[in-house]
């Protein structure tokens, strides 16, 4: 094989291998701003189904939650924004009219600092959500305690309350209330006084 031929295969190898690394940058590439724009979409999609299940617990969380989807949508908004510019800025590069382009790179920033604050502020948001979660838990778990003190309170000595006892103070000695009986022999004896003094009376007078 002459010189002529390793070179021209060599070069061919050098275009195909430059190729592929192009194919797999411009791949890369919208493979980032593709996902970025799946994260943020979904993102805004778990803070509306955060919202409809827990609702807002507090002011921070309300703030939160504003700050999420707002950062999220910019990230969102940013990346349909580079698909438009790509397209153009690839024109002006095939006809060598254009190296760079401003407005991508700023966009790129938008995208990569918008995003990153997206995901913080939805994490702060489950954040709150946990803390208000096991703050209720706590009171709701101190409340059943407290209903259970004073449940005991309420019952604390209820064997005062003996049926048995009470009757017992309530009707003993009921049986010194039964009559007693008269004296036969005391009344005879006042009786026979009686008609003896009776009998007496009447001699005197005859």
């Amino acid at each position: 094989m002459s010189d002529d031929k390793l070179q021209d295969i060599n070069e061919q190898k050098e275009i195909e291998f430059y190729s592929a690394c192009v194919n797999a940058w411009f791949n890369a590439k919208l493979e980032y701003d593709k996902s970025i724009l799946v994260l943020s979409s979904s993102g805004i999609g778990l803070l509306l189904s955060l919202f409809t299940a827990f609702g807002i617990p507090g002011f921070y969380s309300l703030a939160f939650y504003i700050l999420a989807i707002i950062f999220l949508g910019v990230a969102s908004v940013s990346v349909l924004a580079v698909f438009v510019v790509n397209a153009s800025h690839i024109e002006k590069v095939i006809s060598g009219k254009e190296k760079e382009n401003f407005i991508l790179s700023m966009l790129d920033k938008v995208i990569v600092c918008s995003f990153a604050l997206g995901v913080f502020f939805v994490s702060s948001v489950g954040v709150s959500i946990a803390i208000n979660s096991f703050n209720k838990q706590e009171a709701k778990m101190s409340q059943q305690k407290s209903n259970r003190v004073i449940v005991g309170d309420s019952f604390n000595g209820i064997s005062k309350l003996d049926t048995s006892a009470t009757a017992k103070k309530s009707f003993n000695g009921v049986a010194a209330l039964q009559p007693k009986p008269a004296d036969t022999s005391s009344s005879s004896g006042q009786t026979n006084q009686q008609d003896t003094s009776s009998q007496s009376a009447s001699n005197d007078k005859q």
